[in-house]
């Protein structure tokens, strides 16, 4: 599914954001896209040790697809539909930060991350490539992910908002 962020009109999203959900709606809807925003980041990062020790180049080849993918969900969930007031993506990813809880930050720093570790200094460690695999394929992306993703379209969906956000995030 080859598609770009920028072919999305987001011109209604930033009219819904800043005129049809109120302050404290969008502060909530912050805590559940806020993981998103900042796991499809660590995603990005995280699955170069992940690729590189994969032992088939099919499997290295189809990981360097997702690292594209992973780097294309950041640049749409950091889109200008203006959620965030913050400037460049650096201060967004900060700015969004404040709305995490210790769940995501014990998963992807905690869990991952150690794993994932473990495997940029030995990429040869198939214990802890299996448990990176499982732990961020199974586990964040299959369960977690993937729930929550089901979740924020059908709500947007019902309450008839953000739909450029609806139409990228079910690509």
């Amino acid at each position: 599914q080859q598609w770009l962020t920028q072919e999305l009109d987001f011109s209604q999203d930033r009219r819904d954001w800043h005129e049809r959900i109120p302050e404290e709606e969008r502060f909530q809807r912050m805590y559940g896209l806020s993981s998103f925003f900042i796991g499809e980041q660590k995603v990005a990062d995280e699955l170069g040790p992940i690729m590189r020790a994969c032992p088939g180049e099919e499997q290295r080849i189809f990981l360097c697809t997702q690292i594209a993918d992973e780097a294309r969900h950041v640049r749409f969930f950091y889109s200008e539909v203006g959620v965030l007031d913050a400037g460049d993506l650096a201060e967004r990813l900060r700015a969004t930060e404040e709305h995490l809880n210790p769940a995501f930050t014990e998963l992807f720093d905690g869990l991952l991350k150690p794993l994932v570790d473990r495997l940029g200094s030995e990429p040869e460690d198939r214990e802890a490539l299996i448990e990176a695999i499982t732990l961020y394929h199974m586990v964040i992306e299959g369960m977690l992910a993937l729930t929550g993703q089901h979740f924020i379209i059908d709500y947007n969906e019902r309450e008839g908002t953000l739909p450029a956000f609806v139409e990228g995030f079910s690509k």
